[in-house]
């Protein structure tokens, strides 16, 4: 009996657990399928938060990076600015030490300008003291030449009577000598004495004697006159 009665009540157990296992591992199937879909849902929505997460990251990249290219771009722009300005500068300065160069250039020019001047003044002065030089040479050859000719005249002017006085001169220049006896003659190359008339001197007539026995003419215009041993008037009050 005893036996019959486990034999039963494992079968009854074996039914029992036949019959609800197969119940359990369905529900259990369904709630893993659900949790499959929540957890592929959640990952989805991860990798979509991901993504989303990545496009932000990659636009703040992206918006870096533009702001970098900015930024470089800036610092071209002041580099050329600056390079620009560099060389305004430079054409500036050069343009300034042309301007100096010219100025200089133009100095020179005057001093140059100014030395020829000086030059052409000192040849002028040089002309000028050389030609005051032959002046006075052609005058020194002059006045010798007048002394020459004085001399030679006074060589070939014959010799007249010691006692006899000059009267007078004749209209070409020769000299009128009054006579002892009151006649008036010229010497002529030879020595002989020409006798002229008195009206044949240049504007002279006989109208005393000096104290020391010269004789006194009276001039065209009235004066009294006698000559000395050079030869030449010398006046006295009437």
């Amino acid at each position: 009996m005893k036996t019959s009665f486990l034999t039963l009540l494992i079968a009854a157990i074996f039914l029992f657990v036949g019959v609800t296992q197969p119940s359990f591992s369905q529900d259990k199937k369904v709630k893993s399928k659900t949790e499959l879909k929540k957890e592929l849902k959640k990952k989805e929505t991860t990798k979509e938060l991901k993504k989303g997460e990545t496009k932000k990251e990659l636009k703040k990249d992206k918006t870096k990076e533009e702001m970098k290219k900015d930024e470089t771009k800036k610092e071209t722009k002041k580099n050329e600015t600056k390079k620009e300005l560099k060389k305004d500068e430079i054409k500036k300065d050069l343009k300034k030490d042309e301007t100096k160069k010219e100025m200089k250039k133009d100095e020179i020019k005057k001093d140059l300008k100014k030395d020829e001047i000086k030059k052409e003044m000192k040849k002028d002065e040089t002309k000028k003291e050389i030609k005051k030089d032959e002046i006075k040479k052609d005058l020194k050859k002059d006045e010798t030449k007048k002394e020459v000719k004085k001399d030679e005249i006074k060589k070939d002017e014959p010799k007249k009577d010691l006692t006899d006085e000059a009267a007078g001169k004749t209209k070409d220049g020769k000299t009128v000598y009054a006579g002892s006896r009151g006649g008036f003659y010229t010497m002529s190359p030879s020595g002989s004495k020409n006798y002229i008339k008195e009206n044949e001197m240049v504007g002279a007539k006989v109208v005393g004697k000096t104290a020391d026995g010269k004789t006194i003419y009276e001039g065209p215009r009235g004066g009294h006159y006698y000559y000395n041993s050079n030869n030449e008037k010398t006046y006295v009050k009437k």
